[in-house]
């Protein structure tokens, strides 16, 4: 299968590029059983979904692996202080649905304590 993209409307502020591919049967019906399901209005459309959910999907990854990177670097006390830290916001959002007071830090964890 072959696909053209092309886009004439020069008011438009993003220009767009014509592409053309060629894909197996297979990769063809299986895009084009995708564009039926998500109603995209072209093949070119559907591609673009699919670039972008595959940029979401990467970028998610990368700052994950950034995230992951960070907490393994940390050193036990800090790991504490994180967790006492994490604990203390799931406290405070218990005391918000009951409408009881917020425990203070220090209360939490000691490592917590205003210094």
């Amino acid at each position: 299968m072959r696909v053209c993209h092309t886009e004439r409307n020069t008011a438009m502020p993003h220009k767009k590029d014509r592409v053309s591919l060629t894909l197996s049967h297979e990769a063809a019906s299986y895009v084009r059983g995708l564009r039926r399901e998500a109603k995209a209005p072209s093949l070119s459309a559907m591609f673009e979904k699919l670039i972008e959910d595959w940029k979401s999907h990467t970028e998610t990854a990368r700052l994950n692996a950034f995230a992951d990177a960070y907490y393994d670097s940390l050193a036990e006390p800090e790991i504490a202080e994180a967790s006492a830290w994490g604990q203390l916001g799931e406290e405070g959002l218990v005391g918000l649905e009951d409408n009881h007071e917020i425990a203070s830090p220090s209360a939490v964890h000691p490592a917590l304590a205003v210094r």
